[in-house]
């Protein structure tokens, strides 16, 4: 079973917005991302570093909004920019004494959803098992910050190999573990083991392409059985327009047929 690749990219590049299409350029190898998105981005961005809550200029920096403008600059090759520097460097700072990060609680008054609740220990470990990842695959794998992360995150993963709370903390701190480990130690492979053990059917397609993409970030292995288990799940969820289900509702359908392609083609090289 193959994705329709042409599918998947007539979709995006039909509705897809300026930034989703500039990714995919850049994805696909076509150019470089123009000026003007870029300045969007840039003009997008606190001064703190971060980025405002629900992308909306003037309100206060976020943990999560911060790691999905990463996901932006890195799949525009701008990881390395003042940008993406300004970013790693912010959540660096947010990072607390005991190696955890939590959501910022200026934005309790928004009624954010539930893996944005301030000081909830559910919150606490998401947020720290992605800052970390962002931290490690940005350059600061032997830094004081991301072992701190690491001592933390051990904590919080239990006998069956499932971190504390949302499943999303499994799929992305196996990869944040590897990282200091690597993919053949216990803690990693019960990790993956229990996300091997979850029914089929309970994955959303743009879950299964943020975990492999996780993995793949991470140099994980292409080839295990469970990797090649969940790209056939990833390609058989592609609708009959080419597009993706986001986990998050059809309004991110063109975002989750991003990330898709994204996958597909790093698994591919």
């Amino acid at each position: 079973m193959k994705i329709n690749m042409k599918q998947a990219i007539d979709f995006v590049c039909k509705n897809g917005n300026i930034l989703e299409k500039a990714r995919l350029d850049v994805i696909l190898g076509r150019k470089k991302p123009v000026k003007s998105v870029i300045r969007m981005i840039a003009n997008l961005q606190n001064k703190d570093g971060g980025f405002p809550y629900n992308m909306e200029k003037g309100k206060p920096s976020t943990i999560s909004d911060t790691t999905v403008a990463l996901i932006w600059l890195n799949d525009l090759k701008m990881l390395d920019s003042d940008i993406g520097k300004k970013a790693i460097k912010h959540l660096i700072s947010l990072q607390k004494e005991n190696g955890s990060w939590d959501e910022n609680p200026e934005i309790s008054s928004y009624n954010p959803p539930v893996w944005m609740i301030p000081g909830d220990k559910k919150t606490i470990v998401y947020d720290t098992t992605y800052s970390a990842f962002w931290l490690g695959i940005s350059g600061h794998r032997e830094s004081l910050s991301f072992k701190k992360a690491y001592n933390f995150l051990i904590e919080y993963q239990n006998e069956s190999g499932r971190f504390e709370g949302f499943l999303h903390s499994t799929r992305i701190g196996a990869s944040v573990i590897a990282m200091v480990e690597d993919w053949e130690s216990d803690r990693v492979r019960t990790a993956i083991k229990y996300l091997d053990d979850v029914d089929s059917d309970k994955w959303v397609a743009s879950q299964i392409s943020w975990m492999l993409w996780c993995f793949v970030i991470a140099d994980g292995p292409k080839d295990n059985s469970f990797v090649r288990k969940m790209l056939q799940e990833l390609i058989k969820r592609q609708r009959k327009n080419g597009d993706f289900a986001s986990e998050d509702g059809d309004e991110f359908a063109v975002n989750a047929t991003l990330e898709a392609i994204k996958v597909i083609l790093l698994y591919e090289k």
